[in-house]
């Protein structure tokens, strides 16, 4: 055993923080709560690299140019290898405007910002996570920013007998920062260092506690209360107490949180103060003993840190080029892959970069790594190498629709009708005197496309909040949010109800299983949607989405209009253009079919509820777009090498045209004939 003392059981932990992380990215329905291994990493590298500190500064050998040095032997001989891996590969797979981004994350991740170029991007949790992948390094560029200034500050205090003082002000700060920015910026107060660093820092004050003897003192003083000979016994039982007090919590945590979760904020406590019981365990705890410091867990605790990169390039890449979440036993062969990898990366060439001398492997590693990031510039600079003879010219179908669309405005609302909502209202109008109202959440919008565009002569008012149920006494949550503009909707709609009279038809359309089963579909992956009653009450999901439809409908049925309810359009759970092109490199080449039976078990409850609901509300009229959408046999994203959709759920002008030439021929909705 070395000075500073080697901890297996400190391995042993590494190992359940990166597999917990490896799981949830690779089973995300099983191990729903795994992303806070990252928060586990946090706090151990927060305790070693300051137990270290505390030796050398104690014996005046301390070296800010080795502390440095250390790190960058320790960090970068692996990063290189995957990040050559992801420019590698996406030369041959990725098509320009992906691989363009890559090269922006490749040149942030060399330089360790790739949490602040994440930032600008989707958040950790959402859909498109899948298509980038290096995402995973913004937990990388978060630790290496705090050790930048940690030497810095530790030098300086440490020496003055300060740092105690100024390490718990520090934590203090980050900890109520993160716990004030959660509920008004989730994404910056995931990705930001500011409200990260007080759990590096606790792993930093445990570090200072044990090499100063505060927790030799105080389990003294607690001995002191005890008979001598009940001391032995009972130090054993309080340091196995809080051992398994510490794993009690770090299971939770895996097992019980979800990404729908205001993360961090209060909940990351759980793995910080999980993991500090545990190192202050010691190694004399028998959960550290017999489970933490057991043969296998060490093992992967040594290959912890490649198998942490090299895990999520693979499953993201696999992803990519499979146009949809890999199948269970694509990812438990990926997940093999990756651990055979890390393994190779560990063994044959962090072990053989960290026996070459300083003077030698620093220089070469720098180098090495401005390389790497400058080559992810140029990718960036040059619209992701659209010079490449792999990849061909290629027009986007969707890409002009997707950017109209996506401006959430309700101008033709105010010129013509002098009626204003709150931003984040759509509301889309071109006559003074609406016979039909299309309401709902964005795909009532997209249904309204053909009309507000010119394609067909109805007269139509579309009003909607994207993301919303129109629901009465229930409201709808996202990522732990109430959507405040959702629950003014069915006022809103009453209120247009009222005001004009000339409206005849109503038409409810709205996504359907996204809201209620906690799952996207295809690339989306899981949702953090879920409805809650207003009066407290439980209920499930089901129910109240069929309960708040009903209450909304006996809420504007009095004005006794028609009333048809739109079945959800199928959805294609992949990007409508990838559909239209072939990648150079490609597992499965994907033509935006899927099998009828497929959309119907997607759609089964759903479609059940829906008659439970008619069956409350006789009148209403329900209309099933499958028969503009599917065959006998499959269900098609365009016709004629053309598209339906502009992206995997909504449809487009083209689409919107023919679901309402439909509804006209089959007599639902009537046209202007003037």
């Amino acid at each position: 055993m070395s000075q500073l003392g080697y901890r297996s059981d400190i391995d042993g932990l590494r190992a359940i923080a990166v597999l917990a992380v490896v799981l949830f990215h690779t089973f995300p329905a099983w191990v729903k709560g795994g992303f806070i291994g990252v928060d586990i990493f946090f706090v151990i590298s927060g305790y070693l690299i300051a137990k270290n500190t505390f030796y050398e500064l104690d014996n005046n050998i301390f070296s800010l140019i080795k502390f440095y040095a250390r790190r960058i032997r320790r960090i970068t001989p692996a990063l290189l290898l995957v990040l050559i891996f992801c420019l590698v590969l996406g030369w041959f797979a990725l098509f320009s405007e992906e691989y363009k981004p890559l090269g922006r994350y490749v040149a942030a991740a060399s330089v360790f910002i790739s949490n602040i170029a994440l930032l600008k991007d989707a958040g950790y949790f959402d859909a498109s996570a899948y298509s980038k992948p290096l995402l995973h390094l913004w937990s990388l560029g978060i630790e290496e920013q705090f050790y930048l200034v940690w030497p810095l500050l530790i030098w300086f205090t440490y020496i003055r007998r300060r740092f105690l003082g100024i390490l718990i002000s520090v934590l203090a700060i980050s900890f109520l920062l993160n716990i004030a920015l959660i509920t008004i910026n989730t994404e910056a107060t995931f990705y930001l260092p500011i409200t990260r660093i007080w759990e590096i820092i606790s792993g930093s004050l445990i570090a200072w506690i044990i090499h100063n003897g505060r927790l030799k003192i105080l389990t003294n003083y607690s001995e002191q209360l005890i008979s001598p000979v009940a001391v032995k016994p009972a130090r054993k039982l309080i340091l196995n107490f809080v051992s398994i007090l510490g794993l009690s919590l770090l299971l939770f945590g895996i097992y019980k949180f979800d990404s729908g979760l205001p993360y961090p904020g209060l909940f990351a406590v759980f793995p910080v103060l999980g993991t500090t019981f545990i190192i202050v365990s010691s190694e004399d705890a028998w959960v550290n003993r017999v489970i933490l410091s057991n043969k296998l867990l060490c093992w992967f605790g040594l290959i912890s840190y490649p198998l942490y990169l090299w895990h999520w390039p693979i499953l993201s890449f696999a992803w990519i080029l499979e146009g949809e979440f890999p199948n269970r036993t694509l990812r438990f062969s990926l997940l093999l892959l990756s651990i055979f990898l890390s393994w190779l990366t560990y063994f044959y060439l962090e072990k053989k970069v960290r026996s070459y001398r300083l003077r030698v492997s620093i220089p070469v590693l720098v180098g090495a790594l401005l390389i790497v990031g400058l080559s992810g510039c140029f990718v960036y600079f040059t619209d992701g190498a659209s010079f490449r003879d792999s990849i061909s010219s290629f027009k986007s179908q969707s890409n002009s629709e997707k950017i109209i669309f996506e401006k959430i405005e309700n101008i033709s609302c105010k010129s013509i009708l002098g009626i204003s909502y709150d931003e984040g209202i759509y509301c889309e109008v071109k006559t003074t005197n609406p016979k039909v109202l299309i309401i709902g959440d964005s795909h009532a919008r997209a249904l309204n496309a053909a009309s507000f565009r010119g394609g067909v002569n109805l007269d139509s008012i579309m009003i909607g909040v994207p993301s919303c149920l129109p629901l009465v006494g229930f409201k709808l949550i996202s990522k732990g949010v109430e959507n405040n503009l959702c629950n003014e909707l069915p006022k809103a709609i009453n209120d247009l109800l009222i005001k004009y009279k000339s409206i005849d038809t109503i038409i409810v359309a709205t996504r359907g299983p996204h809201y209620f089963t906690g799952k996207g579909y295809g690339l989306e992956g899981q949702n953090s949607f879920s409805i809650v009653p207003s009066n407290g009450s439980l209920e499930r999901q089901q129910d109240m989405f069929r309960d708040g439809y009903i209450n909304f409908l006996n809420y504007i049925g009095s004005r006794n209009k028609k009333i048809i309810f739109l079945i959800q359009v199928p959805e294609i759970g992949e990007d409508p253009d990838y559909c239209l092109r072939k990648r150079p490199l490609q597992i499965t080449f994907n033509d935006c079919s899927q099998s009828l039976e497929k959309v119907l078990q997607r759609q089964g409850s759903y479609r059940e509820i829906i008659k439970e609901i008619q069956l409350a509300y006789p009148s209403l009229r329900i209309y099933d777009p499958n028969a503009i959408f599917c065959d006998a046999n499959k269900c098609y994203g365009k016709r004629d090498d053309e598209l339906l959709y502009w992206d995997n759920n909504h449809i487009n002008t083209k689409a919107s045209l023919l679901l309402i030439n439909d509804m006209i021929k089959k007599g639902i909705i009537e046209i202007n004939k003037q």
